[in-house]
């Protein structure tokens, strides 16, 4: 880690010190990746860094807490990795979040979200931050082969019905169809985190 950003290293070497410590005090739990973390993992390589790991933990309490030793060991925040990105995930609503296991052993599970998930979290975000987003929504519309903002749109509203974008959101959106949307290089395969 240097100057405050988590590499990717970083954050597979955070997470296997939380399995360690969670297996050496027989505790199970789950943790969901979602946000730029879980895109730098499995989507794209396309991120440079991140100054943390948004997901869902729980048991939350007893998660965050082994979550802090492994910061103060790594001389990292004490919000490395956080829930703070909840109130983007789908409400169940529509379509539900996906998940992809990349950690299942002993009762601990460790998933980040898959890419239409991301997706439509990606551009619910952007409705509040705007341009903040983009690259990563970018990157998922690379990956998932979408043609037009309709498309990405339509894949938003599955998750999010009767949600819309903001007008800021959609002229973004189309901007970014306008001018091409990159090609994307795959990250490494994660390696083994227990």
């Amino acid at each position: 880690m240097s100057s405050g950003e988590l590499s990717r290293d970083d954050i597979i070497a955070g997470l296997q010190d939380i399995i360690a410590a969670m297996r050496a005090m027989k505790q199970r739990g789950r943790i969901r990746i979602v946000g730029g973390a879980a895109i730098w993992l499995g989507h794209s390589a396309h991120r440079e860094a991140t100054v943390d790991v948004d997901a869902l933990i729980t048991p939350r309490d007893e998660v965050l807490t082994i979550a802090r030793t492994v910061a103060t060991r790594r001389g990292w925040p004490d919000d490395w990795i956080n829930d703070a990105a909840a109130q983007f995930l789908p409400s169940g609503m529509g379509q539900p979040a996906g998940w992809i296991s990349i950690f299942d052993e002993d009762g601990i599970i460790v998933e980040y979200a898959d890419d239409r998930t991301l997706l439509a979290m990606k551009m619910q975000a952007a409705n509040r931050r705007g341009r903040r987003d983009m690259a990563d929504i970018l990157a998922l519309v690379a990956k998932l082969g979408i043609r037009d903002a309709d498309e990405a749109e339509e894949i938003y509203g599955n998750y999010y019905p009767g949600d819309a974008l903001t007008e800021r959101a959609r002229v973004l959106l189309d901007n970014a169809f306008e001018q091409g949307i990159p090609d994307i290089e795959n990250p490494d395969p994660i390696p083994p985190l227990g």
